[in-house]
């Protein structure tokens, strides 16, 4: 790993640690370090050669993903919430503006999350017994 680098996970000391206990998770995570590494030792080589953002791109695919998910993510749709909270991070980081009707339409669906009992849950109707859709859903209101 190259400790020089700007990015945390190419620095030995962030490097994933399974104490020597293999998993599945572990020998992913180790894999997908080694790929960032190889890309940033291959862009970083070569200082005219930057990698491109697609920026635009980005902001559609993120800005279509709050408004729906996609078939391959069904799965996971007792975390819309926490998806509404990466996806507005991302454009924030993206510098994107959300428009009114955005604004709006995910106010819409965060109040359609509230649990009849108080709280929230991860999607519509969703339990209300795991805390951290609260908290996220805070988080989203504090950005």
């Amino acid at each position: 790993m190259n400790a020089t680098s700007g990015f945390r996970t190419c620095q030995e000391e962030f490097a994933c640690n399974d104490d020597g206990f293999f998993t599945f998770t572990s020998t992913e995570q180790k894999r997908v370090e080694d790929l960032v590494n190889e890309q940033v030792r291959r862009y970083s080589s070569k200082s005219n050669e930057a990698p491109v953002l697609n920026r635009q791109i980005h902001i559609d695919y993120v800005t279509k993903s709050l408004r729906e998910v996609g078939k391959g993510y069904t799965g996971l749709d007792a975390s819309r919430t926490w998806m509404c909270f990466w996806g507005l991070h991302s454009l924030n980081i993206l510098g994107a503006v959300s428009s009114h009707q955005q604004k709006a339409e995910i106010i819409a669906f965060l109040k359609a999350c509230q649990h009849p009992d108080g709280g929230y849950g991860g999607e519509v109707q969703g339990d209300n017994k795991v805390f951290g859709h609260t908290l996220q859903l805070i988080k989203i209101l504090v950005d």
